[in-house]
Order: structure tokens, then sequence, then C-alpha cells
């Protein structure tokens, strides 16, 4: 258990779950990457013809050119789109006890948020397609809060945990 988590649990409070998202879930991140970056190398590896850009025709060099920074900016968003879903697993922790749920996240320094059973409104499971493959789900603790602009409730999500049912009841 994480240190900032570990500080925060009282003596009256006994700990009856802990769980982290599933690593593996998130791995969904890596063929959606692959495919931008696999259509990013075709785009590298044009050249010859001749296209308009802004109304002017170019030659093949310079339209490859265009392909190129194009496929460069299409590999670092592949890159970059799977960094998050990646750490996301390594820095977050769920725990649940005899009083609340405390949710750990961050990378750098630990954010932790207390969510007391008696704030809890509802407690709902989704549970999607790559979830129902992996084994995982969504468990939603909707406390009443709403966003100002679009009067919308507001979860709050324990994402991509094993056994989402079980840990729903533990909620309840």
């Amino acid at each position: 258990m994480n240190k900032a988590i570990s500080s925060s649990i009282l003596q009256d409070e006994s700990i009856l779950l802990e769980t982290k998202p599933d690593f593996a879930r998130n791995l969904i991140a890596v063929p959606v990457g692959l495919f931008i970056i696999l259509f990013a190398l075709l785009l590298l590896n044009s050249s010859g013809g001749t296209c308009t850009i802004n109304g002017v025709e170019k030659t093949g060099d310079e339209c490859a050119n265009v392909l190129h920074v194009i496929g460069y900016i299409m590999i670092i968003i592949g890159i970059l789109a799977q960094v998050p879903q990646w750490l996301y697993p390594l820095v977050t922790e769920y725990v649940i006890t005899s009083k609340r749920v405390i949710i750990k996240s961050g990378f750098i320094g630990a954010d932790v948020r207390s969510i007391y059973y008696h704030q809890m409104r509802s407690v709902f499971v989704n549970v999607g397609l790559v979830d129902k493959i992996f084994g995982t789900g969504t468990v939603g603790i909707d406390t009443g809060d709403s966003s100002m602009q679009s009067q919308s409730t507001l979860y709050t999500n324990l994402k991509s945990i094993k056994l989402p049912y079980e840990v729903s009841n533990t909620v309840h």
C-alpha cells in the first residue's frame, strides 16, 4: 500500500479491499498506437507523383516532404497516445475501507481522494466489450456533485479493475 494512503487510515478504520487498475486491460492502447505508427510509416515511404497544396501544383519531392512531416507527427502522436494508458495502472491505487473509498493517483506527487459512504448516492458497474475480454470493469460512484457548465452529474470512477461486481458490493 502506498505511504500516502497508509498514513491516512484512521485507527478505527479497517481495510476491506486494496486493488489497482489492471495493467493488461490498458494494453489495448498498443494496437491503436501501432496502427497510427504503421499508417505514418506508409506516409513516410510514399514518393513520386504530383499534388496540389493550397491550390499550387507541387512536384513529387515536395509532396513527399509534406507527407513525411505528417508521418513523423503521427508517429509522435502514436507513441504519446500510449503513455497515459501505460502509466495509469502504475500510479493509481484504490483502497476500500470500513468507512470510505480512497483513490490515490499522481505520477510525481500523491493525490489522494476520499469518498465516505454517507456521501455516496449510488454505485454502478460498467463493463464494456474490452472489459469483458479482460475480465475488468469500471465501478462508478455518484456523490451528487455536478458540473457548473453542463449541469451533468460527475462520477468518481474506479477504472479497469478486476471483479468489478464484487468491488461494487463491497462499497455498498
